[in-house]
């Protein structure tokens, strides 16, 4: 079911309600207290500035609410980068890097 009808950008709250269960913000929001302490360094998200889907729209949007909640979370926008080439150059090697410091501290 669409979300919203196209031509008079009416919201059909049905559709709306069913999709909270999968808001990000709002589960963060709701379980901050909860959440927050378990996700403590553990949050690292980068985006292109350029996506070809708009997904760094929502990157911003959930940027700042984490800020507000208080979360060290890191956010790297790539200038220029798009969902197709955000891993050429280096970034494939630094996630994976990360991963092992993560995985094996002290090695």
């Amino acid at each position: 079911m669409p979300l919203f009808d196209r031509e008079t950008g009416a919201i059909d709250l049905v559709v709306q309600k069913a999709w909270e269960r999968y808001d990000i913000s709002r589960l963060l929001v709701s379980n901050w207290p909860t959440l927050g302490p378990k996700l403590r360094g553990k949050l690292h998200l980068v985006v292109g500035n350029a996506d070809n889907f708009h997904l760094e729209e929502a990157v911003y949007l959930l940027r700042d609410t984490l800020k507000k909640l208080g979360s060290d979370a890191t956010f790297e926008i790539a200038e220029g980068r798009d969902h197709m080439d955000l891993y050429q150059g280096d970034l494939s090697d630094r996630i994976a890097q990360d991963m092992y410091k993560v995985a094996r501290p002290g090695k």
